[in-house]
């Protein structure tokens, strides 16, 4: 298990336009504005290898209407080979190898604090909102070839006709959480 959001809270400090809270009973909050993005080597969290089969666990809040990137692993050339993206009416799964899927989910985008999870095998893609399980779509994985020589970001734009982030919000407690299987 790898806790990205412990790794991003050591330079939100460093950083303009995001801080760390405390909210509720003690669960450290990262608070990402508008243009701000939280970015970490790959190989700094995942040393040298990134499973085939894994899960992907997100609490969030947001009160943004466009769609915005929340999530994303590049490349070293800058492609996406992963990334997670949500809008008032979805949330979008973007995967190596031309794989873009699209999760109608309505209210994600309240001011609420929802989890997301997505479980990654090779016969499936699970999602799961609010500890209730959603979609499953049947495929076939051959590996999404993520490589750990890459950068993960959390939040940001990568092209200019995207929209940032406005104010956005992960929580500590359920944080942002990678579940590697072998």
């Amino acid at each position: 298990e790898v806790n990205v959001l412990q790794e991003l809270s050591l330079q939100v400090s460093e950083r303009n336009n995001s801080f760390v809270t405390v909210e509720g009973s003690r669960c450290l909050v990262i608070r990402v504005g508008q243009y701000s993005t939280l970015i970490l080597p790959l190989q700094q969290i995942f040393n040298d290898r990134f499973a085939d089969e894994f899960s992907l666990l997100l609490q969030l809040r947001s009160l943004q209407r466009e769609e915005h990137s929340v999530f994303t692993m590049l490349s070293p050339d800058s492609r996406i080979m992963l990334q997670i993206r949500i809008s008032t009416y979805a949330i979008i799964f973007i995967g190596t190898q031309q794989r873009h899927y699209e999760f109608p989910v309505s209210g994600l985008c309240d001011g609420e604090w929802h989890r997301v999870a997505f479980s990654v095998s090779t016969t499936h893609l699970v999602l799961y909102v609010d500890c209730l399980q959603l979609e499953i779509v049947d495929w076939v994985n051959h590996g999404l070839e993520i490589g750990t020589d890459g950068l993960l970001m959390v939040g940001g734009i990568l092209e200019g006709f995207e929209t940032p982030f406005e104010v956005s919000s992960f929580r500590f407690c359920a944080s942002v959480l990678i579940s590697l299987w072998d």
